[in-house]
C-alpha cells in the first residue's frame, strides 16, 4: 500500500464537490486548496489537477470507459478518483507505476472495497494509452478532440472555422 499524496486527495476532493454541486472549480478550489494546510507545491499540483479534471472531463469520462466492462458499474466517487489518474496518464505523462499506485490509493480513500478494481482498470488504462488518442490528430477530429480534451462538438466547430 502507498500513500496518497496530499495534492491528489485535495484534487479528489476539489473535483468531487465541483461534480456534486455544479459549481465552477475556481470557487471550489478557494475553499479547498487554498485554504489547506499543505505545501506550496502541493497546493499548485493539486490545482492543476483540479483544474485539469474539470477542463478534459468528457475526455477523462471516455478513456475510464474504455477500460471498464460496464461503465455504469462504478460509483461517482471512484469515478472522480479515476479522472485525476486518467489525466495524469492524458495530459500530464506522468509514469504508469506512479499514476497507478496513486489512483488505487485514491480510490482507496473514497471506496477501500473498489481498490482492487480500480488497480485493474488503471493498468489497463495505461496499456490503453500507448496508443492515446486513439486515432491520428492530423486526419481525425475525434482524436483531435481527445488529444486537446475538447468536447467533440467544439473540435469540430474550430476545425469547420479553419
Amino acid at each position: 500500500m502507498g500513500v496518497l499524496s496530499p495534492s491528489r486527495k485535495l484534487a479528489l476532493q476539489t473535483t468531487s464537490t465541483v461534480r456534486e454541486r455544479k459549481a465552477y472549480v475556481q470557487q471550489v478550489a478557494t475553499k479547498t486548496i487554498h485554504k489547506a494546510r499543505a505545501s506550496r507545491e502541493d497546493k499548485a499540483f493539486a490545482e492543476l489537477l483540479a483544474t485539469g479534471v474539470v477542463s478534459t472531463w468528457g475526455t477523462l469520462d471516455e478513456i475510464i470507459n474504455r477500460s471498464l466492462r460496464d461503465p455504469s458499474d462504478i460509483e461517482p466517487n471512484v469515478r472522480d478518483a479515476l479522472r485525476i489518474s486518467a489525466y495524469e496518464f492524458a495530459f500530464l505523462a506522468k509514469q504508469n507505476h506512479a499514476v497507478v499506485d496513486q489512483g488505487v490509493e485514491l480510490v482507496r480513500f473514497v471506496e477501500p472495497k473498489a481498490a482492487n478494481l480500480a488497480n485493474a482498470v488503471l493498468r489497463k488504462m495505461s496499456r490503453d494509452m500507448e496508443m492515446f488518442p486513439w486515432g491520428n490528430p492530423n486526419t481525425d477530429d475525434a482524436a483531435l478532440a481527445r488529444k486537446l480534451g475538447f468536447p467533440y462538438w467544439m473540435t469540430d466547430m474550430l476545425v469547420q472555422s479553419l
